[in-house]
């Protein structure tokens, strides 16, 4: 990729997952910000319209150079997988289901610049020419589909990657953890992951913020990259204090 051209004709590049690997090179090479939020199929491809929350984010975060402010949780949510191949997502919209709201991992308030991604590939990104400084940043996380798009990653993975990070030294200097809602996993599943990741973050004097609108379930916010961002669990807030765009 030619990041000199990028960097002279900056362009809105937003999506999730795997790509997480393209928000750090752009990142670091190209010193733009990059969105982590909807995709053309996943989200916006949604039958028969796009969820609504989804929407109202990805406007407030590309469509005004106000700042997003305080980021609220979606009443609902999904992880239902409608076959797109034998085109069972034409047939009738995916089911929502109450969304449980933020959960505080861990007390406390922190501000920083926020980074970070899909899971696996933050941890791929060490060592390499396009791994980000994490010293005083906020790290956002979520976890993707496991081996289908009708299981979760496994728990026993989530924990040894946590337990790579950790040894990687990134939880020393980050001011705040935000975690995205798991995707595919059952309710015991879902406790489980938290309990890992409060064992992970135990040590630390950071806040952290889990079952976010940001990871493989949907709807979605579209997160700026490079932003400062600030958790406070005293007034439950999670904000965006800065703008991704410009005039």
């Amino acid at each position: 990729m030619d990041y000199d051209l990028i960097a002279r004709n900056p362009k809105v590049f937003c999506g999730y997952s795997d790509i997480t690997s393209l928000h750090y090179a752009i990142a670091k090479i190209a010193k733009l910000i990059t969105f982590y939020g909807p995709m053309a199929m996943t989200q916006f491809g949604e039958h028969p319209a796009p969820i609504q929350y989804t929407i109202d984010y990805f406007k407030k975060a590309l469509m005004s150079t106000e700042p997003i402010g305080n980021v609220h949780p979606s009443m609902e949510w999904t992880d239902e997988v409608l076959d797109w191949g034998q085109k069972k997502d034409l047939e009738r919209p995916r089911q929502l289901v109450p969304h449980e709201g933020y959960i505080w991992v861990k007390e406390g308030k922190g501000s920083g610049n926020i980074v970070g991604g899909c899971l696996y590939s933050v941890l791929q990104m060490k060592g390499t020419t396009w791994d980000l400084p994490y010293e005083n940043t906020v790290l956002c996380l979520e976890v993707p589909e496991g081996q289908s798009f009708n299981t979760g990653t496994p728990l026993a993975y989530v924990d040894s990657q946590l337990m790579d990070l950790r040894n990687a030294g990134i939880f020393d200097g980050i001011q705040g953890l935000v975690v995205g809602k798991p995707f595919k996993y059952s309710e015991q599943e879902q406790h489980k992951f938290i309990d890992i990741i409060k064992k992970h973050t135990q040590d630390y004097n950071f806040p952290v913020l889990a079952n976010v609108n940001i990871s493989h379930t949907d709807p979605i916010i579209t997160l700026p990259l490079g932003v400062k961002v600030t958790l406070d669990s005293y007034k439950n807030i999670f904000s965006i204090d800065e703008t991704g765009v410009r005039d």
